[in-house]
């Protein structure tokens, strides 16, 4: 699987757990349901580590 598909899997896991998601820019932002700023994701990651550290970001925010 590709970092886009990953990442696409991961955004629609939030948003099934009630968190919003900003895609309206480059940088994917997710917020809580509350409108809070948790985390920012960039759509399009070229780093080798990224998804890894999506993950670890949204770990540490209570979002997976």
């Amino acid at each position: 699987m590709n970092s886009r598909k990953d990442i696409a899997k991961i955004i629609r896991g939030a948003r099934r757990g009630g968190f919003v998601v900003d895609e309206s820019s480059k940088h994917i932002k997710v917020l809580g349901p509350d409108g809070r700023f948790l985390v920012g994701i960039s759509a399009t990651p070229s780093d080798s580590l990224a998804l890894r550290r999506i993950k670890c970001d949204l770990k540490k925010a209570g979002v997976l």
